[in-house]
């Protein structure tokens, strides 16, 4: 029998759900009666967005400018080069790839190289989005969006083939290589991204890219706090030991987001979290990411959000 993984089955399910519910919240729109008034009414306001439909939507944490800056400092993200030189390289590197035997030493570091060059495409093509969108050429807009994830889709998958590498080839910055497939995954929407975090959190505690992780799963916990309250002192305890960051700017930014969350969580100074994920259980939760499959907490509880 085919088994999913946790993310790909909570995608699935997502996807039926937003189907659902989105057809129960279509109504009708009665024709308007003929009138000799020539003044256009302004269209309606569109339908609050379903429930399934934020539920799916806060798997993902939203970031705000100041945690991309601390988060993702690379240089290549912040001044890409040209999009018809990047897209040129990129498909250099995957034909060496296509070529490049699977047991060999240098295909990690190659993976990591197509890896940062999409993510560098990805950077530019999003750059050139905002431009067209401020001159409002819509046509521009259009292409480069699908640029942008046709590159950060590729990032991913060159990550993923480096993280979760079936050959016996050591790789000596795979704490990093854990941490930017979790963020480029978070970008994308795809609700993997908690399993890579937390692959990292537990098997690199010491890595500098660990608080990096924290601070993810804090953005994603005070998201959720405005529906939840109960996930406050999640956020809170996510902030906290994002703070204890080596890195300045990362740590004062936590400090930030910790201090927001403060308040309503009480002092989560004494509650700081371990580094070992918490256990998949039914019985009691904090975090969707504690519930099995598709069940996401609410009120203490897993529940299953199609009941």
């Amino acid at each position: 029998m085919l088994r999913m993984s946790q993310g790909a089955y909570l995608a699935v399910v997502g996807a039926a759900l937003l189907v659902a519910c989105d057809a129960t919240v279509q109504t009708a729109v009665p024709p308007r009666a003929p009138s000799d008034e020539t003044t256009e009414l302004a269209p309606p306001p569109p339908p609050p967005p379903s429930p399934a439909r934020m539920e799916v939507a806060l798997k993902v944490p939203p970031l705000e400018e100041a945690d991309t800056v601390v988060l993702d400092p690379r240089a290549t993200r912040l001044h890409p080069r040209p999009i018809s030189l990047l897209t040129v390289e990129a498909r250099q590197l995957q034909s060496l790839l296509t070529a490049t035997d699977a047991s060999a030493r240098d295909r990690p570091l190659l993976l990591r190289r197509i890896a940062e060059d999409n993510v560098e495409l990805a950077s530019a093509a999003e750059s050139e989005v905002r431009a067209a969108a401020e001159s409002g050429d819509d046509a521009t807009v259009r292409a480069k969006r699908g640029v942008a994830i046709s590159a950060r889709r590729a990032a991913i998958d060159a990550y993923r083939a480096l993280v979760v590498q079936t050959w016996n080839v050591p790789y000596a910055k795979m704490d990093e290589a854990e941490w930017y497939l979790a963020l480029e995954c978070a970008r994308a929407g795809d609700v993997e991204w908690a399993q890579y975090a937390y692959r990292l959190v537990r098997e690199h505690p010491t890595s500098p890219f660990t608080p990096r992780a924290y601070l993810l799963f804090g953005a994603l916990f005070a998201a959720q706090a405005t529906t939840d309250p109960s996930k406050h002192a999640a956020a809170a305890q996510a902030f906290s030991r994002a703070a204890q960051s080596s890195n300045a700017e990362l740590a004062q930014r936590a400090h930030v987001r910790l201090e927001r969350e403060s308040p309503a969580a009480g002092d989560p100074a004494s509650e700081v979290p371990t580094t070992t994920p918490p256990v998949a259980t039914d019985r009691g939760c904090t975090t969707d990411l504690q519930c099995k499959g598709a069940r996401i907490c609410q009120g203490g509880k897993c529940v299953d959000p199609s009941e």
